[in-house]
């Protein structure tokens, strides 16, 4: 009995032992024999403080199927660590396929924590590494000053400067330049003080600098800043004259008969092609430029120009400004004002009247006579519009008006008159 309770043990001893086995030779973890052919580990993760970002970087993983790396950032370095995107296929929590990252922060004095992971061609993502920890340095060292700076005042425009310079390459110090954020354009006229006239994005190299006066020294300096507030210093001054006419000088207007006579002082430009007048009832405003009487599309080319048919009592004021070639004009030139006189005179009287009866007709007289050159009492003549012919006949008193004419016309035939009858 004893025997064979002896086998009978040793039986289900052997039972037990072959039923353990068959156990372990089946995996506990189905998935077991894909985690063995995941991506190893990145080893030698370091991070690196740095102003307004992080670098990180880390030993590569000598595998022939891999396809990037995956990095993993939290603000606690037990806390939750979320993916960081980047150049590479985040659907596949894939960040890059380079072994460093620079990470764009915008908050200074704080400590970021990342962890790394190796991703393959067919998605099996290794497990994270080790965490490592830098913080983002403030940013307290402005851009180097702006190079290159040239100032260019147009040619075809008397109002427009163009302002370009080039961008700072590193900060101040000589290190690799931060959170460039923009330029101020600062401008001087005929040498006052420096004002900021625009700020621009960190993107643009030119300026056009446009509502200039012509013939004016304008000087510019332009100044760099981040996003930290820094601010370069100011660029080496440069300066240009802007193109432009000259103001004519000493208008004046004299008030006469029905119209106003203007004159001023020529200017000396190659450039010149002659002057605008322009007028209005006001010193200040309401100007209109007068029309040409030589068919040019400026005013005049004199220095001078007679503003009639006007009414007298009128005070009227005048502007005068230089036109040039390719659109170029002066300023206008301080208004001068004056009054228009009235007509109270009369012509003087015509000269060498005649009177001839007409041979082949003798119901006609031709009457003829020149023009007055004065005013009646000696003055220059003014005003003259019209001719009145008067009649009579038989005597040298009687008379009354016949007929009328312009004041051009020197001639009238008087076709109601009789044979035979004397006519004055």
């Amino acid at each position: 009995m004893k025997s064979n309770l002896t086998s009978v043990v040793l039986a289900a001893t052997v039972l037990l032992f072959f039923s353990c086995d068959r156990e372990r030779s089946n995996p506990v973890d189905p998935q077991s024999s894909v985690l063995a052919e995941r991506p190893s580990t990145p080893t030698g993760l370091v991070a690196q403080d740095g102003v307004g970002r992080i670098l990180i970087g880390w030993q590569p993983v000598e595998e022939g199927d891999l396809a990037g790396y995956g990095i993993y950032r939290a603000d606690q370095s037990n806390g939750a660590y979320e993916f960081v995107p980047g150049d590479g296929d985040s659907t596949l929590q894939i960040t890059t396929g380079k072994t460093t990252l620079i990470d764009s922060l915008g908050a200074p004095g704080t400590t970021f924590f990342y962890r790394v992971t190796a991703v393959d061609t067919v998605g099996l993502i290794s497990e994270r590494s080790n965490f490592v920890g830098a913080t983002v340095l403030e940013d307290m060292v402005p851009p180097e000053t702006p190079l290159n700076l040239s100032v260019i005042a147009l040619e075809n425009a008397n109002d427009r400067v163009i302002v370009r310079w080039t961008v700072p390459r590193v900060d101040s110090n000589g290190s690799e330049l931060s959170g460039l954020s923009g330029f101020v354009v600062f401008r001087s006229e005929n040498n006052t003080g420096f004002v900021a006239i625009d700020t621009l994005a960190s993107d643009v190299q030119e300026f056009v600098d446009s509502g200039l006066g012509a013939l004016t020294i304008y000087a510019y300096r332009i100044m760099a800043f981040d996003e930290a507030g820094n601010r370069s210093q100011l660029t080496p001054t440069q300066e240009t004259e802007t193109r432009g006419l000259q103001v004519p000088p000493n208008l004046s207007a004299v008030g006469q008969i029905e119209q106003i006579s203007i004159s001023w002082s020529g200017i000396e430009n190659l450039d010149l092609l002659g002057y605008n007048v322009f007028r209005s009832t006001r010193a200040d405003d309401g100007f209109e430029r007068l029309p040409s009487v030589e068919g040019s599309a400026f005013t005049t080319g004199q220095t001078a120009y007679i503003d009639s048919n006007l009414t007298g009592g009128e005070i009227l004021f005048y502007r005068v400004q230089a036109v040039g070639k390719n659109g170029l004009l002066s300023e206008f030139s301080s208004s001068v004002g004056t009054e228009v006189l009235s007509d109270e005179l009369a012509p003087g009287v015509p000269n060498d009247v005649s009177a001839v009866p007409n041979t082949n007709n003798f119901n006609q007289v031709s009457v003829t006579w020149q023009p007055p050159t004065r005013d009646a009492t000696g003055g220059e003549l003014t005003g003259l519009t019209s001719y009145n012919i008067y009649r009579s006949e038989n005597t040298n008193t009687s008379f009354v008006l016949v007929g009328s004419v312009n004041a051009n016309i020197h001639e009238f035939l008087d076709q109601g008159v009789e044979e035979s009858t004397i006519y004055f």
